[in-house]
């Protein structure tokens, strides 16, 4: 007795030229409209990363004022923009000296100058009881449409919001 054979048939898979062409450009048209939404993104991390430095050193200072009895002072290197130092003032001159004064922590300035800083205080200087000599605003902003602004208040607290960006920077 004889069986059948059957027949099978061998069916290829993959994808053929045209249906890879179109799924490139489909990728390539998400992708050039994502890339804005990227862009902002970006910047916003880096707005929150300097808010996050500036409002460190800040409660830095304040903590170690209240643990050493010195005062702790947050000032500019040079300006806001550039490093921030965070040191004690031993000498009670409320100006850093070298040699003489200890320096916390120092913070370094944004990446290639993409932020905008400005303070309406100098520096700030806390006292051992925690409270602040200087209050004052600091305003962060970048090309953005948001910016950070942290306020110290006399009594040595922070209050951080998130306000419109009028420089646009």
């Amino acid at each position: 007795m004889k069986t059948n054979c059957t027949r099978l048939v061998l069916k290829e898979f993959g994808f053929s030229y045209l249906e890879l062409l179109v799924t490139l450009a489909i990728a390539a048209i998400l992708a050039g409209s994502a890339l804005p939404n990227l862009n902002d993104l970006i910047r916003s991390g880096r707005l929150t990363e300097q808010t996050n430095n500036i409002v460190d050193a800040l409660m830095t200072a304040r903590n170690k004022s209240v643990t050493t009895h010195y005062n702790a002072i947050v000032a500019p290197v040079s300006s806001w923009t550039g490093d921030i130092r965070v040191f004690l003032d031993k000498n009670g001159n409320n100006s850093f000296n070298d040699g003489i004064d200890e320096v916390i922590q120092k913070y370094q300035a944004s990446a290639s100058g993409e932020m905008s800083i400005s303070s309406t205080a100098q520096q700030f200087v806390f006292t051992s009881d925690g409270r602040a000599l200087t209050s004052g605003d600091v305003n962060i902003s970048n090309r953005g449409n948001n910016a950070k602004k942290i306020t110290v208040s006399p009594t040595g607290r922070l209050k951080t919001e998130t306000v419109q960006n009028t420089t646009n920077y």
